[in-house]
């Protein structure tokens, strides 16, 4: 028998790295899917790494790279996503050497600073085993939507800007003393526009020609929750506009509720909070490690992440 073998992903693996999927969650990860997931930035290659069992892939840990604005510096993030064992070969050691093996190419890739939403049972290794620095949990904002309270507002349009609109808004709204993934055309138009059979809808305000804010929100049946996956605004009047345009589209996919994130000391929790969201809905684990000294304060400290659902591959 051969020896298990730990090695970069190619894009080869998908029908391997689909499978396990399967076995692992009891659903499908769609070709297409781990196509554009994996494979769909050629600008950002993520990091992948698998264990090879005689040409059967076993186990995989998932890397996705983006540029990231912090305070007035460009880092390279990743999310780290897909940690994944067959239930066959569930085993703490082919864990975190799988996990090390992924480490070790992130840093060699130039990567300064990792993060993760993990689950609960992979929460307390990330801490404990690999050295992750719990950044406190990210509690849901939420509100019934028949409550919500937001200004009357010029309607926002549907759809995303032209590329160049995006980048040039991303240069003027980047947080100054924050840290957040790069949101510029490429990034936003992969997220949002390119991702195979997913129902995302988003808006945009222009104000004298010039892009004032934009929005991605996604409408999940089960538990018939609108998600503000994304809001980015210059003014108060934008940021109504956006929230009145999603919440519409909520109203007639017969929404109940409206859900966002927000990080700590972020601005967007006073704007959720004035729309009447509160931090009563769901919590989601937020963890982070740095690769290099540049990522060292941004892994210790959640008050510096400007940080929405869009980041998370979940949603």
């Amino acid at each position: 028998m051969a020896p298990l073998t730990l090695r970069a992903a190619t894009p080869a693996d998908g029908p391997g790295v689909e499978a396990l999927f399967s076995a692992t969650h009891a659903r499908e990860l769609p070709h297409p899917v781990w196509q554009w997931r994996y494979h769909g930035r050629p600008g950002s290659p993520s990091v992948c790494t698998v264990a090879d069992d005689g040409g059967r892939v076993v186990a995989h840990v998932g890397t996705l790279v983006s540029p990231a604005d912090a305070r007035g510096r460009g880092l390279r993030l990743g999310l780290w996503t897909d940690l994944m064992t067959h239930p066959e070969r569930r085993d703490l050691g082919l864990f975190l050497d799988l996990a090390e093996a992924n480490l070790a190419a992130c840093r060699t890739a130039g990567l300064d600073l990792l993060y993760a939403f993990p689950n609960d049972r992979s929460y307390p290794l990330l801490k404990r085993l690999l050295g992750f620095l719990d950044l406190g949990d990210l509690r849901a904002y939420e509100a019934p939507l028949s409550g919500l309270r937001r200004a009357d507002a010029a309607p926002a349009r549907e759809g995303l800007p032209p590329a160049a609109e995006l980048d040039s808004f991303w240069r003027r709204a980047r947080p100054e003393h924050g840290l957040a993934l790069r949101r510029d055309a490429a990034w936003v138009q992969w997220r949002f526009a390119l991702r195979p059979g997913a129902d995302y809808r988003t808006f945009h305000v222009m104000d004298a020609g010039r892009l004032s804010g934009w929005a991605a929100a996604k409408f999940f049946p089960a538990g018939r929750v609108g998600d503000v996956l994304e809001l980015w605004h210059d003014g108060p009047a934008a940021a109504d506009a956006l929230l009145a345009a999603a919440a519409a589209w909520f109203k007639e996919r017969g929404a109940e509720t409206v859900s966002a994130w927000a990080g700590p000391r972020d601005p967007k929790a006073e704007l959720w909070e004035s729309w009447g969201l509160a931090p009563r809905g769901p919590a989601t684990h937020f963890v982070a490690k740095a690769l290099t000294p540049a990522g060292e304060a941004f892994a210790a400290d959640a008050s510096f992440w400007r940080i929405g659902k869009g980041d998370s591959d979940v949603f």
